[in-house]
Protein backbone atom coordinates (compact mmCIF):
# COMPACT_ATOMS: atom_id res chain seq x y z
CA UNK A 1 0.00 0.00 0.00
CA UNK A 2 1.38 3.39 -0.95
CA UNK A 3 2.04 5.83 1.88
CA UNK A 4 0.28 9.10 2.57
CA UNK A 5 3.26 11.29 1.60
CA UNK A 6 3.64 9.71 -1.84
CA UNK A 7 -0.09 10.10 -2.47
CA UNK A 8 -0.05 13.78 -1.51
CA UNK A 9 2.96 14.42 -3.74
CA UNK A 10 1.12 12.79 -6.63
CA UNK A 11 -1.96 14.95 -6.05
CA UNK A 12 0.21 18.07 -5.77
CA UNK A 13 1.79 17.36 -9.16
CA UNK A 14 -1.58 16.61 -10.72
CA UNK A 15 -3.78 19.29 -9.13
CA UNK A 16 -1.49 22.27 -8.51
CA UNK A 17 1.24 21.80 -11.11
CA UNK A 18 -1.01 20.49 -13.89
CA UNK A 19 1.23 17.52 -14.67
CA UNK A 20 -0.44 14.94 -16.97
CA UNK A 21 -1.57 11.77 -15.22
CA UNK A 22 0.90 9.61 -17.15
CA UNK A 23 3.75 11.95 -16.22
CA UNK A 24 2.81 11.68 -12.54
CA UNK A 25 2.73 7.90 -12.89
CA UNK A 26 6.23 7.81 -14.37
CA UNK A 27 7.67 10.21 -11.81
CA UNK A 28 6.11 8.53 -8.78
CA UNK A 29 6.33 4.94 -10.01
CA UNK A 30 2.61 4.20 -9.58
CA UNK A 31 -0.23 3.10 -11.85
CA UNK A 32 -2.62 5.42 -13.64
CA UNK A 33 -5.53 3.79 -11.84
CA UNK A 34 -3.99 4.56 -8.45
CA UNK A 35 -3.39 8.24 -9.27
CA UNK A 36 -6.94 8.70 -10.56
CA UNK A 37 -8.35 6.97 -7.47
CA UNK A 38 -6.36 9.21 -5.11
CA UNK A 39 -7.43 12.33 -6.98
CA UNK A 40 -11.09 11.27 -6.80
CA UNK A 41 -10.69 10.73 -3.05
CA UNK A 42 -9.14 14.17 -2.63
CA UNK A 43 -11.92 15.91 -4.56
CA UNK A 44 -14.68 14.15 -2.64
CA UNK A 45 -13.24 13.93 0.89
CA UNK A 46 -10.23 16.24 1.04
CA UNK A 47 -7.97 13.29 1.89
CA UNK A 48 -5.97 10.76 -0.11
CA UNK A 49 -6.50 7.76 2.16
CA UNK A 50 -9.64 5.62 1.90
CA UNK A 51 -12.36 5.50 4.53
CA UNK A 52 -11.33 8.80 6.05
CA UNK A 53 -13.55 11.86 5.83
CA UNK A 54 -11.51 14.99 6.43
CA UNK A 55 -12.97 17.78 8.51
CA UNK A 56 -14.33 20.62 6.44
CA UNK A 57 -12.12 23.33 7.87
CA UNK A 58 -13.33 26.90 8.02
CA UNK A 59 -10.32 28.80 6.75
CA UNK A 60 -9.86 32.35 8.09
CA UNK A 61 -11.04 34.93 5.56
CA UNK A 62 -7.78 36.90 5.70
CA UNK A 63 -5.75 33.75 4.99
CA UNK A 64 -7.95 32.84 2.03
CA UNK A 65 -7.64 36.39 0.69
CA UNK A 66 -3.85 36.24 0.97
CA UNK A 67 -3.66 32.86 -0.76
CA UNK A 68 -6.02 34.04 -3.50
CA UNK A 69 -3.88 37.11 -4.20
CA UNK A 70 -0.65 35.12 -4.16
CA UNK A 71 -1.95 32.51 -6.59
CA UNK A 72 -3.25 35.21 -8.94
CA UNK A 73 0.05 37.12 -8.87
CA UNK A 74 2.22 33.99 -9.12
CA UNK A 75 0.50 31.55 -11.51
CA UNK A 76 3.60 29.31 -11.50
CA UNK A 77 3.76 29.13 -7.71
CA UNK A 78 5.22 26.22 -5.76
CA UNK A 79 3.31 24.77 -2.82
CA UNK A 80 6.38 25.17 -0.58
CA UNK A 81 6.58 28.86 -1.47
CA UNK A 82 2.89 29.34 -0.70
CA UNK A 83 3.32 27.55 2.62
CA UNK A 84 6.20 29.85 3.50
CA UNK A 85 4.23 33.00 2.76
CA UNK A 86 1.32 31.77 4.89
CA UNK A 87 3.73 31.03 7.76
CA UNK A 88 5.32 34.47 7.44
CA UNK A 89 2.05 36.40 7.21
CA UNK A 90 -0.02 34.31 9.63
CA UNK A 91 2.22 32.58 12.21
CA UNK A 92 0.53 29.63 13.85
CA UNK A 93 -1.89 29.02 10.98
CA UNK A 94 -1.86 25.39 9.78
CA UNK A 95 0.00 25.32 6.48
CA UNK A 96 0.93 21.75 5.62
CA UNK A 97 0.92 20.81 1.94
CA UNK A 98 -2.34 18.93 2.39
CA UNK A 99 -3.91 21.95 4.11
CA UNK A 100 -2.83 24.23 1.26
CA UNK A 101 -4.35 21.88 -1.30
CA UNK A 102 -7.62 21.72 0.64
CA UNK A 103 -7.61 25.50 0.91
CA UNK A 104 -7.24 25.85 -2.86
CA UNK A 105 -9.88 23.24 -3.68
CA UNK A 106 -12.49 23.69 -0.95
CA UNK A 107 -11.78 27.20 0.34
CA UNK A 108 -11.18 29.03 -2.96
CA UNK A 109 -13.00 26.59 -5.26
CA UNK A 110 -10.06 26.58 -7.67
CA UNK A 111 -10.32 23.63 -10.01
CA UNK A 112 -7.34 21.85 -11.50
CA UNK A 113 -8.35 23.26 -14.89
CA UNK A 114 -8.19 26.85 -13.64
CA UNK A 115 -4.80 26.38 -11.96
CA UNK A 116 -3.43 24.57 -15.00
CA UNK A 117 -4.66 27.24 -17.42
CA UNK A 118 -3.09 30.04 -15.40
CA UNK A 119 0.23 28.21 -15.15
CA UNK A 120 0.33 27.17 -18.80
CA UNK A 121 -0.28 30.73 -19.90
CA UNK A 122 2.86 31.79 -18.01
CA UNK A 123 5.12 28.74 -18.59
CA UNK A 124 5.99 29.15 -22.32
CA UNK A 125 7.90 32.37 -21.70
CA UNK A 126 9.67 30.77 -18.71
CA UNK A 127 10.77 27.81 -20.84
CA UNK A 128 11.92 30.03 -23.70
CA UNK A 129 13.90 32.24 -21.30
CA UNK A 130 15.61 29.21 -19.74
CA UNK A 131 16.45 27.74 -23.14
CA UNK A 132 17.94 31.02 -24.38
CA UNK A 133 20.07 31.43 -21.25
CA UNK A 134 21.36 27.85 -21.35
CA UNK A 135 21.92 27.86 -25.11
CA UNK A 136 24.52 30.59 -24.75
CA UNK A 137 26.69 28.38 -22.52
CA UNK A 138 25.81 24.76 -23.34
CA UNK A 139 27.99 22.64 -25.63
CA UNK A 140 27.77 19.03 -24.36
CA UNK A 141 25.88 17.14 -21.59
CA UNK A 142 28.92 16.60 -19.36
CA UNK A 143 28.85 20.32 -18.62
CA UNK A 144 25.57 20.30 -16.70
CA UNK A 145 25.14 19.33 -13.06
CA UNK A 146 21.58 18.92 -11.78
CA UNK A 147 21.13 19.26 -8.03
CA UNK A 148 18.21 18.27 -5.84
CA UNK A 149 18.12 17.95 -2.08
CA UNK A 150 17.33 14.61 -0.44
CA UNK A 151 19.82 14.06 2.36
CA UNK A 152 23.34 15.33 2.78
CA UNK A 153 26.57 14.89 4.69
CA UNK A 154 28.24 18.24 5.06
CA UNK A 155 31.72 16.75 5.27
CA UNK A 156 31.44 15.70 1.61
CA UNK A 157 31.41 19.36 0.67
CA UNK A 158 34.84 19.67 2.27
CA UNK A 159 36.30 16.38 1.04
CA UNK A 160 35.51 16.78 -2.64
CA UNK A 161 35.31 19.61 -5.13
CA UNK A 162 32.76 18.85 -7.82
CA UNK A 163 32.58 21.98 -9.96
CA UNK A 164 34.93 23.30 -12.62
CA UNK A 165 35.20 26.68 -14.34
CA UNK A 166 33.02 27.05 -17.43
CA UNK A 167 33.20 25.69 -20.15
CA UNK A 168 34.76 22.54 -18.64
CA UNK A 169 32.73 19.46 -17.63
CA UNK A 170 30.59 20.00 -14.50
CA UNK A 171 30.55 23.77 -14.96
CA UNK A 172 26.82 24.56 -15.33
CA UNK A 173 24.73 24.01 -12.19
CA UNK A 174 20.98 23.72 -12.72
CA UNK A 175 18.49 23.82 -9.84
CA UNK A 176 14.72 23.83 -9.51
CA UNK A 177 13.27 27.32 -9.57
CA UNK A 178 12.09 27.14 -5.97
CA UNK A 179 12.30 29.98 -3.49
CA UNK A 180 14.42 27.92 -1.07
CA UNK A 181 17.21 27.79 -3.69
CA UNK A 182 17.31 31.52 -4.36
CA UNK A 183 19.87 32.88 -1.94
CA UNK A 184 23.02 34.89 -2.46
CA UNK A 185 25.37 32.51 -0.62
CA UNK A 186 24.67 29.67 -3.04
CA UNK A 187 25.20 31.89 -6.06
CA UNK A 188 28.47 33.18 -4.58
CA UNK A 189 29.84 29.67 -3.96
CA UNK A 190 29.03 28.49 -7.49
CA UNK A 191 30.43 31.61 -9.15
CA UNK A 192 33.58 31.41 -6.99
CA UNK A 193 34.38 28.15 -8.81
CA UNK A 194 33.96 29.86 -12.16
CA UNK A 195 30.80 27.85 -12.83
CA UNK A 196 27.41 29.04 -14.09
CA UNK A 197 24.15 28.84 -12.10
CA UNK A 198 20.76 28.51 -13.80
CA UNK A 199 17.25 27.68 -12.60
CA UNK A 200 14.77 25.40 -14.34
CA UNK A 201 11.44 26.82 -15.45
CA UNK A 202 8.57 25.89 -13.11
CA UNK A 203 6.50 22.75 -13.63
CA UNK A 204 8.89 21.20 -16.15
CA UNK A 205 10.04 17.85 -14.69
CA UNK A 206 10.67 16.61 -18.25
CA UNK A 207 13.70 18.93 -18.37
CA UNK A 208 15.21 17.51 -15.17
CA UNK A 209 17.04 14.14 -15.45
CA UNK A 210 16.77 13.70 -11.67
CA UNK A 211 12.97 13.70 -11.82
CA UNK A 212 12.98 11.26 -14.72
CA UNK A 213 15.40 8.78 -13.12
CA UNK A 214 13.52 8.95 -9.79
CA UNK A 215 10.40 7.83 -11.62
CA UNK A 216 12.25 4.95 -13.26
CA UNK A 217 13.77 3.90 -9.93
CA UNK A 218 10.37 3.81 -8.27
CA UNK A 219 8.91 1.77 -11.11
CA UNK A 220 11.81 -0.71 -10.94
CA UNK A 221 11.48 -1.10 -7.16
CA UNK A 222 7.70 -1.61 -7.30
CA UNK A 223 8.10 -4.19 -10.07
CA UNK A 224 11.15 -6.11 -8.83
CA UNK A 225 11.94 -5.41 -5.17
CA UNK A 226 8.94 -3.96 -3.37
CA UNK A 227 9.26 -6.24 -0.33
CA UNK A 228 13.08 -6.21 -0.19
CA UNK A 229 13.14 -2.40 -0.26
CA UNK A 230 11.43 -2.23 3.13
CA UNK A 231 14.14 -4.35 4.71
CA UNK A 232 17.25 -3.14 2.87
CA UNK A 233 16.48 0.19 1.15
CA UNK A 234 20.11 1.24 0.58
CA UNK A 235 21.13 -2.03 -1.05
CA UNK A 236 18.03 -2.10 -3.25
CA UNK A 237 18.57 1.50 -4.35
CA UNK A 238 22.19 0.77 -5.23
CA UNK A 239 21.20 -2.16 -7.44
CA UNK A 240 18.22 -0.32 -8.95
CA UNK A 241 20.28 2.76 -9.81
CA UNK A 242 23.03 0.66 -11.40
CA UNK A 243 20.58 -1.31 -13.54
CA UNK A 244 18.47 1.70 -14.55
CA UNK A 245 21.54 3.67 -15.61
CA UNK A 246 22.94 0.64 -17.45
CA UNK A 247 19.70 0.31 -19.42
CA UNK A 248 19.91 4.01 -20.15
CA UNK A 249 23.43 3.90 -21.54
CA UNK A 250 25.09 5.21 -18.39
CA UNK A 251 22.84 8.25 -18.24
CA UNK A 252 23.66 9.53 -21.74
CA UNK A 253 20.23 8.61 -23.07
CA UNK A 254 18.64 10.11 -19.96
CA UNK A 255 20.18 13.51 -20.65
CA UNK A 256 19.32 13.24 -24.33
CA UNK A 257 15.72 12.39 -23.40
CA UNK A 258 15.57 15.64 -21.39
CA UNK A 259 16.88 17.68 -24.30
CA UNK A 260 20.60 17.89 -23.50
CA UNK A 261 22.25 16.50 -26.64
CA UNK A 262 25.85 15.72 -27.51
CA UNK A 263 26.23 18.77 -29.74
CA UNK A 264 23.60 21.14 -28.42
CA UNK A 265 20.09 21.40 -27.04
CA UNK A 266 17.25 19.41 -28.56
CA UNK A 267 14.87 22.17 -29.64
CA UNK A 268 11.86 19.84 -29.81
CA UNK A 269 12.06 19.03 -26.09
CA UNK A 270 12.15 22.73 -25.26
CA UNK A 271 9.37 23.55 -27.73
CA UNK A 272 6.69 25.77 -26.21
CA UNK A 273 4.06 23.63 -27.88
CA UNK A 274 5.21 20.67 -25.83
CA UNK A 275 4.72 22.37 -22.50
Amino acid sequence: MFGRELRWRSITLLYVYGAPVLTVCRLMGVSERAVRRWYALFKSTGDVMPRRQSKQHEFPAEVLAHVSRYVAEHPCFYVEELRQTVNEQFPGTPSSASTILRMLHFGLKLSRRVLERRAREAIPMEVETFKCKLKGFYSFPQQVVFVDETAKKSEKCVEQTWLNPWPLPRSIVILENARIHLYAELEAVVHACGAMLLFLPPYCPQLNPIEVIFGRLKQWIVRHANLAFREQPEQVLEVALCLCLKEDGGGVNLFRHCGYGESGLNESVFSVNEQ
